[in-house]
């Protein structure tokens, strides 16, 4: 039985010595970064300036943090102006409605007022007919 070297084969050979590869590179770049940072000395000025930096960096993030939460206050506060407009808005829609509403009912007894007249009298008028046939007939 003979073995036949195909090329997935080759691809996960490389692969793996590559990792190897990548490991034994990591390893050492560990230890030169170990022995570097053991070397670093930093003199005073440097890290006056060093903590002046963190300071100031720290008081910006304060500062950035008021500031958003006065942005989130007028936001609140344009949401409570932006509701209240509204429900005014509604309000006065809504009286206006009533309003509307009064007038077509109050124009509503007022028809119906004429119509009842109108009757009444259509009836006054057919009485004084009736009264003038007879006198008519009498005469």
């Amino acid at each position: 039985m003979a073995f036949e070297w195909k090329l997935d084969d080759t691809a996960k050979l490389a692969s793996f010595w590559a990792t190897i590869l990548v490991a034994w590179w990591s390893y050492g770049c560990f230890w030169k970064l170990l022995e570097i940072s053991t070397d670093i000395k930093i003199d005073d000025e440097t890290k006056e300036r060093m903590e002046k930096g963190l300071e100031d960096m720290q008081k910006g993030q304060q500062e950035m943090k008021k500031g958003l939460e006065n942005v989130q206050k007028c936001q609140e506060e344009m949401k409570n102006s932006q509701e209240e407009k509204i429900n005014s808005v509604e309000d006065r829609i809504a009286g206006r409605m009533k309003e509307q509403i009064a007038v077509v009912e109050k124009v509503g007894t007022e028809i119906e007022k004429n119509k009842q007249q109108v009757e009444e009298r259509i009836e006054g008028v057919a009485e004084n007919f009736s009264l003038i046939s007879q006198r008519m007939e009498d005469l």
